[in-house]
């Protein structure tokens, strides 16, 4: 085998330091870069934390120019519902800039991650990877989201129940006020899930009652009020149809009159009727008697608003003449707005 025969010269360090060799020639290249932009991020990645499904949640982040000339920087790609804003191209040396993030959650829970990548001039970061992450939570409420019972003076209402829905088990759930005539307890199941249960009170008169349940649910630092509808319909001898008079909309000093029938059960003796108006002194109600070829009793109530705008309420009770027994009860709605607010 041919043996090469060409010259290896080895440098010692003092035979460069005499030739004027040294180790500037490689630092040279590095001190280039830092004469130029250089790109310094706080963090390059972001944590949106718990977000609503099909919620658009922001977010920044923020970086400096720490380099001695100026730093262009601009979006480059972006992850699908992954928005990146970049706030200005150009930042001078020891200036700061701002990157705004956009996200559009999906209508799933689950850990949801994404991802975008800048373009800058610096030399030894041309490209920077921003990353971003939000936990999609199912937002809390409650299923079924109201409550219905129908119900005889005879009977009670068998207990009805609805499930919290998006709170685990670190979580807490509180009733915070229920109609006079139900009742309400919080419970949590073995598997961690919370139920309200309700039941319809004793001794309701006939009639529609309306009403609702309040509750406060936290999670972590959250408290969520939350609210479940109540209606409880009691039939009795006597009946209404329309179970609840809605007078619509009303101007104060406006009198607006509606008509009803009142059906009694066949076979019951009732005697004579009689009614009356509570919880509203702009609420007036006449009860005329049967009359030949009309067998109901004919309910006449009159509304006249003198107060103030906003929700009027108020209920027609229906009694016996000799015991004063409430028969049924007729929920009254209006609402009161002035002729400029229509």
């Amino acid at each position: 085998m041919r043996m090469s025969t060409r010259p290896i010269v080895v440098v010692s360090p003092l035979l460069a330091g005499v030739l004027g060799v040294s180790g500037g020639c490689l630092a040279e290249g590095n001190e280039a870069g830092a004469r130029g932009p250089t790109i310094a991020f706080d963090s390059t990645q972001y944590e949106f934390g718990e977000v609503p499904p099909d919620t658009e949640v922001n977010g920044t982040l923020s970086y400096k120019n720490v380099g001695r000339d100026n730093l262009r920087v601009e979006v480059a790609s972006t992850s699908c519902r992954f928005y990146v804003y970049v706030d200005s191209e150009r930042v001078p040396a020891g200036k700061s800039g701002t990157v705004r993030l956009a996200f559009r959650t999906r209508s799933l829970p689950g850990e949801e991650l994404c991802a975008g990548t800048l373009k800058t001039n610096d030399p030894a970061t041309p490209e920077v990877s921003l990353s971003a992450r939000a936990e999609v939570t199912r937002p809390i409420s409650l299923s079924p989201a109201a409550l219905y019972w129908r119900a005889t003076t005879a009977t009670l209402a068998a207990p009805q129940a609805a499930k919290v829905v998006g709170v685990g088990r670190e979580s807490t759930v509180t009733v915070t006020s229920v109609p006079a005539w139900a009742e309400a307890k919080v419970s949590r199941s073995e598997e961690g899930t919370w139920v309200v249960a309700v039941c319809a009170g004793s001794g309701v008169s006939p009639g529609l009652r309306w009403g609702r349940v309040t509750l406060c649910a936290t999670k972590g630092h959250r408290e969520v009020p939350l609210a479940l509808p109540l209606r409880l319909t009691v039939e009795g001898e006597v009946s209404v149809s329309p179970t609840t008079l809605f007078f619509g909309v009303v101007s104060p000093g406006q009198r607006v009159t509606r008509t009803v029938r009142l059906v009694v059960r066949p076979g019951v003796e009732l005697g004579e009727l009689v009614a009356r108006v509570a919880g509203s002194d702009s609420v007036a109600c006449t009860l005329c008697p049967p009359r030949p070829g009309q067998p109901e009793h004919t309910l006449a109530v009159r509304v006249t608003p003198t107060g103030l705008q906003g929700r009027l309420t108020a209920e027609v009770e229906i009694l016996s003449a000799d015991d004063g027994k409430v028969r049924l009860t007729v929920p009254v709605v209006v609402c009161v707005v002035n002729e400029e607010g229509r």
